[in-house]
């Protein structure tokens, strides 16, 4: 029943009948409450599934605090089936490890999610758990490290560069292997590698920072994301990227170009916040080039976007950015 109502789920979302979904979603509560699966000699995983459902249902409406509950029972109810009961061999004792360690995987990851912004060291401990029981499964390894290296990238308090930047290397050796064995789409190289590059380029840019190995490695990771970019989106953020590592070598103009990009496809995706800030790097970047009038250009647009969204404080920024070119100008 569980798994039925999880593909009606999947089904009902996508064409847009929530309402019809939440009716079926309470009485498959109804039911599993007026009669609860205990029998797991016949059933051994409909309680991980139900609670699967839950956890589904909880990350979708936001509810971080059941969510952060349901993956903590997920995982061990885990430790609790027969899964060679559950595979139905009796013997075969590995894939009911691998069963066991997919579960586990998956809810120390949904809890990971769910602690993020609130409690960033649960949030971390339990990506770390993921990594852990991940050991055996490399495509598994690849998003544990990769929600490592985002957080520890981020966090105001769990920031640790040096631990990002060994989090996000492993995932990038992984994924060019499995990218070499047809494992993997492309886009995931890309966003494992435009993570990485970024903790590069927050890396060379602190103060006192002189790493030219770092700039050449954060560079060429940037060029590969642009290379595997496989959607709208990510053709952006890694514009984006690289955009930043060509101002860093005083190539504004390049710099530029790739930003008017960036700027193009946020508003093909309909990302119209982050295309305003595209086009005020945009307009950094061409004053950088010696372009006043089209940096000046470049920030009117910007706050027309800004205005058009609401956004009163990115509306002050490209105001001063305007009026700091300006005045520089002027003098």
């Amino acid at each position: 029943m569980v798994e039925l109502a999880k593909k009606l789920r999947k089904q009902m979302l996508a064409i847009g009948v929530e309402g019809f979904w939440l009716e079926v979603f309470n009485r498959t509560i109804e039911v599993f409450r007026d009669h609860p699966p205990e029998n797991r000699d016949t059933d051994p995983t409909s309680m991980l599934g139900f609670l699967d459902l839950l956890s589904d249902e909880a990350e979708r409406m936001g509810d971080t605090s059941f969510l952060q509950s349901l993956a903590s029972a997920q995982s061990d109810l885990a430790f609790q089936v027969d899964w060679a009961a559950a595979d139905g061999t009796q013997g075969s004792l590995d894939y009911s490890d691998l069963l066991n360690r997919s579960v586990r995987f998956n809810a120390s990851m949904r809890a990971g999610r769910a602690f993020l912004g609130e409690d960033d060291k649960a949030a971390r401990a339990a990506f770390e758990r993921a990594l852990e029981i991940s050991e055996q499964d490399v495509l598994k390894q690849v998003d544990a490290l990769f929600e490592l290296t985002k957080l520890l990238r981020n966090s105001p308090t769990e920031r640790d560069f040096q631990q990002a930047l060994a989090c996000g290397e492993a995932a990038v050796a992984l994924t060019k292997d499995l990218l070499r064995l047809g494992a993997i789409d492309p886009g995931k190289q890309s966003d494992v590698t435009l993570s990485t590059s970024n903790v590069y380029l927050d890396i060379v840019t602190l103060p006192g920072i002189d790493w030219p190995e770092g700039l050449n490695r954060g560079e060429a990771l940037g060029e590969e994301c642009l290379d595997f970019a496989a959607s709208v989106g990510q053709r952006a953020r890694a514009c984006v990227n690289l955009s930043n590592w060509r101002r860093l070598r005083k190539r504004a103009a390049e710099g530029a170009e790739l930003l008017i990009e960036a700027a193009s496809l946020f508003e093909a995706s309909g990302e119209k916040s982050h295309m305003g800030a595209a086009l005020l790097m945009y307009a950094r970047a061409l004053w950088e080039d010696g372009n006043t009038p089209g940096a000046v250009a470049a920030t009117k647009r910007a706050e027309h976007v800004f205005r058009a969204l609401g956004e009163g404080n990115n509306v002050s920024a490209a105001e001063l950015l305007r009026e700091e070119i300006l005045q520089v100008e002027t003098k």
